[in-house]
This record gives C-alpha cells, sequence and structure tokens, in this order.
C-alpha cells in the first residue's frame, strides 16, 4: 500500500521524503518493525516513542511519523510530522488494514464495571442467531477462528485495526469491543467507527490516571458523544453519570435507555434472586417475557437489558435473545463457583473496585445473611483513594475478612495493605496475609457449613504482578487445590 493512501483523512507536513513509495506494515513497538514497515513514534507515560526511531530504522522502518521534527536520523526513511501520534496511529492503521470497521457492525461498551458480562452476554445472543461474532475484551480477544489472551481491555491503535481486519477475512458479522477510559483518552479507538455505544456505569476508578471523577466521566462520554448521528447510545437510567449523558445535547446519535424505572425503553421486574440465578419480567416495548438466568444480583440484571437492548437493535428476535440468556453464559471470573463438595460455596469475582465489591457482597448478603467469608487486596500504582472503601465494604458485609495482595506491582504491598486498614472498623474480624496463596488457604479452611467463600479482585488473571516480576497465579486453581486439600484433612 502507498504511503500516500494510509495518509487519507490526516493532517500531516511531509519533513523529509515522499509519501510516494510502498510501505509494508504499521508498528508503534521498534522491536516489531519490519522492512519497509511505518514507525509511529508515540510518546507514554515513561519513555518516548522518539527515543526509538533510530532503533526502528535499523530495523527497517522506511516511514517515521512523530510529533516533532526531531532529528532526521538518515536520509533513508521519510519523515512525517502530526499534531497527535496517538489519533495518527489509529487513523493510519485504520487506512492500511482497508478500515475495517466500515464493513463490520462493532458495539462499543463503557463503564466502570459490567463491561465483560455484558460483552459475553451479547457473544452469546449473537451466536444463538448464528452470528459469527468477534470479540476484544478484558478476557480475550476472538476473531472468528482463534482466541488470544488479552493484555490489556482495549488494546493499541494498531492491533485493533488488525484484529477487526481478520474478523472480516473469518466472516464474522458483528464486533463487540470493550473500550476502556485509557483507550479513549489516549486515542486508541480513532478511525473505529461504532454502531452502539454502551454506558453501564460510572464508579470512583482510574483516579491516579485521570486525577478526578468528573474528568473520568468526561472521557468515558466523549466516547458516546463521538458516535455518529446514525449509531445509537444504550444508556442505563439506573446510573447517575449514565443518565446525565441521556439529556446531553452532544450526543447526536438515537438514545435507548435500559434499567427498572418505567421510564426505560428496555426493563426489567425483578421476581426472585438466589446464588444460582434469577428470575424477571423483561419488558421491551408493550411485550412482557418472563426470564430466567444463572446470573445473580440487580447488577447482573441491568447487565443483561444492555445487551438485550443491542440485540433487539440489530434485528434479533426476542426469543432467541430470551433463548441466549436462559442457556447460560459463562463468564470467566465473574461470581465464578469453584466446586467443592462440601455444604459451602467457593466463589472468584473480578471486582476490584468499591463499587463492584459492594454489589457483590450486598448481593450474597440478601441471600446467605452474615455467612461470608471475604479474600481480597488491592493493586498496586493505581487508584489509592477506594482502598480503604473497599475494606469498608468488605468487613461490613462479610463474618470475616481476609485481606492479602493482589497485584502490587512497583508498589510497597505493605503500604497497600495499610490504606486497605485505614477504612476499617477497629472491632472488624479481619486476618491479614499478604501471600495471597495462604489468604485463600485460610479462607476456605475457615468456612463452616452454609458460609459462602468470595475470592474477590483478580477473578480471570493467571498471574500476580510484582513489578519486577511476573508470578504464574490463579485464584480459581489456588482455590481448587486448597478445597481438595480440606477435603482430605490437610489444613
Amino acid at each position: 500500500m502507498k504511503l500516500e493512501t494510509l495518509l487519507k483523512n490526516l493532517d500531516y507536513t511531509v519533513i523529509h521524503g515522499s509519501i510516494k513509495h510502498q510501505v509494508t506494515g504499521v508498528q508503534i513497538n521498534s522491536q516489531q518493525i519490519r522492512e519497509g514497515n511505518v514507525f509511529i513514534a508515540i510518546p507514554g507515560s515513561k519513555r518516548d516513542g522518539c527515543e526509538y526511531i533510530e532503533d526502528a530504522i535499523k530495523h527497517g522502518a522506511t516511514v517515521i511519523v512523530s510529533e516533532t521534527t526531531g532529528k532526521i536520523a538518515t536520509s533513508k526513511a521519510t519523515f512525517i510530522k502530526v499534531e497527535d501520534t496517538h489519533y495518527a496511529a489509529g487513523i493510519i492503521s485504520s487506512n492500511f488494514y482497508e478500515n475495517p470497521s466500515h464493513d463490520l457492525p462493532i458495539i462499543g461498551i463503557t463503564g466502570t464495571n459490567g463491561k465483560t458480562t455484558t460483552a459475553f452476554l451479547l457473544r452469546a445472543i449473537f451466536q444463538n442467531a448464528q452470528k459469527r461474532t468477534g470479540m476484544i475484551g478484558t478476557v480475550k480477544y476472538e476473531t472468528g477462528t482463534r482466541e488470544i489472551p488479552a493484555n490489556r481491555t482495549t488494546p493499541n491503535a494498531v492491533e485493533i485495526q488488525r484484529l477487526l481486519r481478520e474478523m472480516i477475512n473469518n466472516n464474522c458479522d458483528v464486533a463487540i469491543m470493550e473500550v476502556s477510559s485509557h483507550s479513549i483518552d489516549q486515542k486508541r479507538i480513532a478511525g473505529t467507527n461504532f454502531d452502539i455505544g454502551i454506558f453501564t456505569n460510572l464508579t470512583s476508578d482510574h483516579i491516579n490516571y485521570h486525577k478526578t471523577l468528573e474528568a473520568y466521566f468526561e472521557t468515558k462520554a466523549g466516547f458516546i458523544r463521538s458516535l455518529p448521528a446514525n449509531a445509537f447510545a444504550i444508556l442505563n437510567t439506573e446510573d447517575e453519570y449514565a443518565k446525565r449523558l441521556i439529556d446531553d445535547t452532544e450526543v447526536k446519535c438515537c438514545k435507548l435507555t435500559y434499567g427498572f424505572a418505567e421510564s426505560a425503553d428496555i426493563r426489567a421486574e425483578i421476581d426472585t434472586l438466589c446464588l444460582d440465578g434469577a428470575t424477571f419480567t423483561l419488558h421491551v416495548g408493550a411485550k412482557t417475557f418472563s426470564v430466567k438466568t444463572t446470573l445473580t444480583g440487580q447488577y447482573n440484571i441491568l447487565n443483561i437489558l444492555a445487551a438485550v437492548a443491542a440485540a433487539y437493535i440489530h434485528g434479533i428476535s426476542t426469543n432467541l435473545i430470551i433463548e441466549a440468556i436462559e442457556g447460560g453464559v459463562y463468564v470467566p471470573g465473574r461470581l465464578e463457583e469453584i466446586e467443592t463438595k462440601r455444604n459451602i460455596k467457593v466463589l472468584v469475582d473480578y471486582a476490584h473496585t468499591e463499587d463492584a465489591l459492594y454489589n457483590v457482597l450486598n448481593c450474597l448478603k440478601d441471600i446467605a445473611g452474615k455467612n461470608i467469608i471475604t479474600v481480597f487486596g488491592c493493586g498496586g500504582n493505581r487508584d489509592t483513594s477506594k482502598r480503604p472503601a473497599m475494606g469498608k465494604v468488605a468487613t461490613q458485609f462479610s463474618k470475616q475478612t481476609i485481606i492479602t495482595n493482589d497485584n502490587p506491582r512497583t508498589e510497597d504491598p505493605n503500604k497497600i495493605l495499610a490504606n486497605i486498614l485505614a477504612g476499617i472498623p477497629d472491632d472488624a474480624n479481619i486476618i491479614i496475609e499478604p501471600d495471597r496463596d495462604t489468604a485463600i488457604k485460610k479462607a476456605i479452611n475457615a468456612a463452616t457449613d452454609g458460609d459462602i467463600v468470595l475470592i474477590a479482585g483478580k477473578g480471570h488473571e493467571t498471574y500476580q504482578d510484582f513489578g519486577n516480576r511476573i508470578v504464574p497465579f490463579d485464584d480459581r486453581l489456588a482455590a481448587k487445590k486448597h478445597i481438595l486439600e480440606s477435603r482430605n484433612g490437610k489444613r
């Protein structure tokens, strides 16, 4: 493909060289450069991509895209200056992969909590309707013929476009993408056209990055406001921030609401909630349907409604939608039950914010009373304000709370534990056990008949991040091991 084609719809200045020659690919990592590639030098939080220009050229880059003229390392490379390399990466990548989002309907899901569950629900609905479905999200990326473990919720701009093109090549009918606030702010989704945008909710998270809750909201809102007039925004009437977008004049697309309020376009009346699921009455316009699901909790009913709304817009029949929901939707690490063969329940959940932990524990309390033992920690190098709040919530709903490490990253684990303890009442029943494996063992061994053990924070993750080392660790495998040991009397 010619370089001038890649630069279409982008403001740029040619500092050196020609834009008439062919290029073979686009990269933002100099180590992945191949002969004839374009290297986009993106400034990062730790290192500036401009530092790797010469390395990229050594690896075969023939085009450099940068925000600064800098020093032209060699006359062999064409040098292009742009105002924003984050934005340019999206546009250039989309052009290189022949604008896949023009040919593939894409549903984007943003919000603090519920993105993954909503994505898996939609995937199940579309597959039940015989639609080949691609997915980009926190757990994995699916392109129609293969699955790739996810290294972040929303990948970089180049990878997004490559995955979307692969989905088209694999005859996918629709793509579902979890859209993180970081990806919006860093313009990773530039060049991607969304047909539907879902706003699930917004609670305190990523304040270390966005600085204030209002700035966090504005980032998420920017995604919804950017949807074209012929797209749809699906908004949660139960969330105060999502409700602000209902009357937001900057949102130009069509709006569809969901929730428990009678004013919602897609709404539910909950009939029963139990550990094995829920039943509710679904209202779609003037029609009503009885629905049974293996998911439980009000928050999961809202996730279901969001998925119903998106599937409804896509023309999937209500019967096929309900059939998929009632068929059982497995979401890795989201209230995932670990078999025990004892009269206890062991659940692994990704809840890693105050709101998410509250929702899960409040749901379990309504079902199981105070018979909850909670294991949790907080990630390092992340929002510190949620740590005492999570400590307070965990002890409020649990008969015993075991505080442990999550992903400390480069932060002192003892400092994280101290932040959590700051929110915990003096009379709370707590154990401090920094080793996560031992913490899980203590919780399972402490459980008696009728107890629920909730292991929160990491969900589907298969590692622990200690900054200078990544250690394989899976809450689910650890729980299975200690359940087996407890059954065999090895406590």
